[in-house]
């Protein structure tokens, strides 16, 4: 098993896609009154709809949101700097 990281800008809304698993994945993070929330696309399928994002809580699909510096809840200003999206990939 490796970690990968999936690149999330420190923008609000962003749309992000990438191979783990051999399985094609997109994310989409949204801000909504000033919480981040992810839905996720499997093989161009919704399999998740607007779960909050918070640290350290499984979003499912092997995706975790990891705080570098602690274990406060993400905010958008802080991604791909503090708050990293991180994957677990077979093999």
């Amino acid at each position: 098993m490796t970690l990968m990281i999936i690149p999330l800008r420190a923008i609000p809304n962003q749309s992000v896609s990438f191979q783990m698993n051999d399985t094609a994945y997109t994310v989409d993070v949204n801000t909504l009154r000033g919480e981040l929330y992810i839905s996720v696309w499997q093989d161009g399928s919704y399999v998740l709809r607007n779960r909050a994002l918070r640290s350290y809580a499984p979003v499912g699909f092997n995706l975790q949101m990891v705080d570098a510096e602690g274990t406060d809840d993400p905010q958008y200003t802080g991604l791909g700097a503090r708050w990293f999206l991180m994957g677990l990939q077979n093999g």
